[in-house]
């Protein structure tokens, strides 16, 4: 009888011991789970910190090369246009517009264009062109470099023309500009053309053209053509 209780209560405490290994184990599971589970949300956190990090950093890399390029592109560029009434000395009435384009940069003025139409004949100059207007007749004046004005006393219109009528082509360009110096500066009309022809009726080719037309009386001074332009035919096609 007493075997069997040695036996019975030895029983129990095996299945004791059984219970306690167990239940040890498995709080070192749950405990290793956790730390995983921690471990993974900090790498989770990690992750997406560095991501984060990195977006901030492409995003300000792009702000720097905005910046850069405003810097490096500090240029602008703006235009001015004003319309006057223009009476000629027959009393006749033209219109004139003047547009003046200024090109900046880094807040200094790097280049001056004026353009002025004139009765549908248009001209460019690098200096200021004005309107002068007294009773019943106007006034084209110019500033030269010197710090004079000089009065144009042929008219925009009048000095295109008698380049068309040399080159015997309509499609032209006229620049006002100065020469000389000092004292001596004075104001032509510099009229260039690209004109379309053929050489002995057989060869095309590209006569450039340049004559320069006396702001004062509208005398051609200087014209400008190729050696074999008398060889050339055909120049009446593009009147």
């Amino acid at each position: 009888m007493k075997k069997v209780g040695v036996l019975f209560i030895s029983v129990i405490l095996l299945f004791s011991i059984i219970g306690f290994a167990y239940a040890d184990n498995e709080d070192k599971n749950g405990t290793g789970s956790n730390d995983d589970n921690q471990e993974g949300i900090n790498e989770s956190e990690e992750v997406e910190l560095n991501s984060s990090l990195e977006i901030d950093s492409q995003d300000q890399d792009r702000e720097m090369e905005r910046n850069e390029t405003r810097v490096e592109d500090d240029q602008f560029e703006f235009e001015n246009q004003t319309h006057y009434q223009f009476i000629g000395e027959d009393g006749k009435k033209y219109e004139i517009e003047t547009k003046t384009k200024v090109k900046m940069k880094n807040g200094e003025v790097q280049e001056n264009e004026h353009e002025l139409n004139f009765n549908g004949y248009t001209i460019s100059s690098k200096f200021k062109i004005s309107v002068e207007n007294n009773g019943n007749e106007s006034r084209l004046r110019v500033n030269l470099s010197n710090g004079m004005e000089k009065e144009i006393k042929v008219l925009p219109n009048v000095a295109s023309q008698t380049a068309i009528d040399v080159f015997e082509n309509k499609n032209i360009t006229v620049v006002l500009k100065e020469v000389g110096e000092g004292t001596n500066s004075s104001v032509v009309y510099e009229a260039e053309s690209d004109k379309s022809v053929k050489i002995l009726g057989l060869f095309k080719a590209t006569a450039k053209l340049k004559a320069i037309i006396d702001s004062e009386n509208g005398e051609i001074k200087d014209f400008e053509k190729p050696w074999w332009y008398s060889l050339a035919s055909n120049v009446q096609e593009e009147i």
